[in-house]
This record gives structure tokens, sequence and C-alpha cells, in this order.
């Protein structure tokens, strides 16, 4: 359903589905913060050190609606995996999740 709904949006001229989100490489977020454009991820971690208390499994730079977001994926000491979104531009939290 989703790959018919891409093709046909795809067809007609709308990006709109390929623009709700996209992630960065790690060069694209060097070259962002080099910019002033987003805080490093390690001002991100040292502001929220309290929120994340666990095993950082993964992180990435995503935009959603035209805002930037890191996203982390922890283990907390629970056992539970968490995603924990912050706003790259001020590292302020966004959302949290439960992974299941």
């Amino acid at each position: 359903m989703i790959r018919r709904t891409l093709l046909l949006s795809l067809l007609m001229g709308s990006t709109s589905l390929l623009a709700e989100s996209h992630m960065f490489s790690a060069d694209e977020a060097r070259q962002m913060v080099e910019r002033g454009e987003i805080l490093a991820l390690e001002a991100i971690l040292q502001r929220n050190r309290t929120l994340l208390q666990g095993t950082i499994l993964d992180i990435e730079l995503e935009k959603e609606d035209e805002r930037l977001f890191y996203e982390v994926k922890l283990l907390n000491p629970q056992g539970e995996r968490w995603e924990h979104y912050f706003d790259a531009r001020d590292s302020r939290p966004y959302k949290t999740e439960r992974d299941e």
C-alpha cells in the first residue's frame, strides 16, 4: 500500500511523502554544526544527560516537518528501549517514545 501511494504520488508530481522525513550523514551534520545551524551532538547529550540514563544504541539527525532533531535510541537500566528526540538547534527535548 505504501509503495502504491508513493508511486502515485511520484507520478502526480508530489514530493510531500518523500519530504516528510530525511536523515543526514555524519558529514552533513558536521557541516551544519560548523555553519552554526545546529548544536554539536556532544552539547545535546551533555545538556540532556539526566534523561539519557542507560546505554545509547543509536543516534540519528533527522528532519521532520522542517525541523531538525537528534533521535537518540536508548536501552535504560530496566532493559526498556526508548527513543528520545531533541531539537537540534537548542537541545530541548521534543518527545519521548517507548521503542517496542
